[in-house]
């Protein structure tokens, strides 16, 4: 029984292509105001959060179905 779980390794779904981007950067632009640069920032490191998130739960479903078979 061993042997054959072994033989038959472990296929994941693959990655989704959002768990492979990184975060935009936010560069200051000529005369903006300093609390403007700061809601660009978060607004991206905010969605670098959901995008994460996302990730994850995707990760722990996988590793849920290999776990439950």
């Amino acid at each position: 029984m061993t042997k054959g779980k072994i033989a038959a390794g472990v296929v994941l779904a693959p990655l989704p292509d959002d768990c492979r981007k990184h975060m935009g950067r936010v560069v200051p632009k000529a005369g903006e105001k300093v609390r403007w640069t700061q809601k660009r920032w978060e607004y991206s490191a905010d969605a670098v959060d959901r995008q994460i998130d996302g990730c994850a739960e995707f990760y722990d479903t996988q590793r849920s179905r290999m776990q439950s078979k």
